[in-house]
């Protein structure tokens, strides 16, 4: 009797993970799964980009001769960006941001030589897991973490999912969070500036609330700094709580804190990012997700939704987004938010058979421009005109000129 799946277990740390992956290729269970087309090794990367930040920080040792952005296929059984990569990969981040051979390179990628890859995260739907995170990160409530526990506090405090809560429903949408509008490099996060362009100077006539956190000179104007909200209680109230990318691009988990608060995702990335457990929960029952070449539309979108009923159908779903059996289980009492915990939702996403990569219709979906300075122009091409006034997109890639309080 063979088995379906294979860990390989530990840390896939920087100093020991190229010995790990030579060892690999040698047994007999790693060449039986590439003869057969089937991936059926596990790795675990609690890293913020997953395997593709692996990958990069062993650029030391392959760059040169070691081939490290596979141009000549010698890591197409482990490479990030590899379609027939075998190594299924269990990661924080579901950003599959690949680009297809028709269209224009990434300028960003997880491996560059002669040639860009074309992911910079390449998670693989149907083959990698976006999963939760753990105590001590951002966004996992938990009474084991000195960084959270107070969430969990708030969480029973708030009691803000059970049959006849209350909740103020207003406003209609809510974000919190960091919005850096001005950049050093060009990069920015289309999934947090995109929304805050177009909403932040009309919220109060939609009832959208749109508060910005970040106060670092070099990320922000000083005219866009403002006083700090109690998030959790707005977002108890809220109907829908927006959810981007991490504020540079990293794993966004915010999904995960909303449900918690009864409040609804309004998810703001790209239509090739995927969230936690997708091959067993259904987020389009339980959120809204509008990428931001459709954040123009916001307000036509949500209009045709039953907000009441996403609500609703994502409360017997809550305990799926905790590790409870492993660890705590926060604010959760026994009974609530359903009867499977993330470890067993994520048993039953592995009895899901892995399979190798294949581009899907969100790869070619339209995608905001990686250079910031390219932003305005794209938003009115997408219908978004009306985004693009009073603020400025000041780094301009061809000169070089860099963002300043002058600008």
């Amino acid at each position: 009797e063979r088995a379906e799946l294979f860990w390989l277990y530990g840390c896939p740390h920087t100093d020991l993970v190229l010995p790990a992956l030579l060892w690999l290729r040698k047994q007999a269970s790693w060449t039986d799964s590439i003869a057969e087309g089937v991936p059926r090794h596990l790795v675990v990367s609690g890293h913020e980009e997953g395997w593709a930040e692996v990958w990069r920080n062993v650029a030391v040792w392959l760059r040169r001769a070691g081939d490290h952005a596979n141009e000549r296929h010698t890591w197409d059984d482990v490479h990030p960006a590899s379609p027939i990569r075998q190594l299924a990969v269990l990661q924080l981040s579901g950003h599959s941001d690949y680009v297809l051979p028709d269209q224009p390179p990434p300028m960003r990628c997880v491996s560059a030589d002669s040639r860009c890859a074309p992911c910079y995260i390449c998670f693989q739907p149907g083959k990698d897991v976006a999963v939760p995170a753990f105590p001590g990160a951002v966004d996992y409530p938990s009474d084991l973490s000195p960084f959270s526990s107070g969430m969990c506090v708030k969480l029973r405090a708030l009691q803000p999912v059970g049959v006849g809560v209350w909740r103020a429903r207003r406003p209609q949408v809510f974000f919190g969070g960091s919005v850096w509008t001005k950049t050093d490099n060009g990069f920015y996060q289309p999934s947090r500036l995109v929304f805050y362009k177009c909403f932040k100077n009309a919220s109060s006539s939609l009832d959208f609330r749109v508060v910005q956190s970040e106060r670092a000179p070099v990320a922000v104007y000083k005219w866009e700094l403002e006083r700090q909200v109690d998030a959790m209680e707005v977002s108890r109230h809220a109907s829908m709580c927006v959810v981007p990318e991490g504020k540079a691009g990293g794993y966004g988990h915010r999904a995960n804190v909303a449900i918690m608060l009864g409040c609804v995702p309004l998810i703001t990335k790209e239509a090739y990012s995927y969230e936690v457990f997708h091959e067993v929960i259904d987020w389009t029952s339980i959120s809204l997700h509008v990428p931001p070449s459709q954040i123009p539309k916001l307000p036509a979108l949500i209009a045709a939704q039953d907000i009441e009923a996403m609500r609703a159908a994502a409360a017997p779903l809550r305990r799926r987004l905790l590790w409870t059996s492993i660890y705590d289980a926060c604010h959760l009492r026994p009974g609530d938010g359903g009867g499977d915990d993330a470890f067993e939702t994520l048993m039953q996403t592995l009895k899901i058979q892995r399979r190798h990569f294949k581009p899907s219709e969100a790869h070619r979906r339209p995608r905001a421009p990686e250079m910031m300075d390219e932003l305005d122009s794209w938003l009115k091409a997408h219908g978004g005109k009306q985004c693009t006034r009073g603020q400025p997109s000041c780094f301009d890639r061809r000169s070089n000129r860099r963002c300043s309080e002058d600008d």
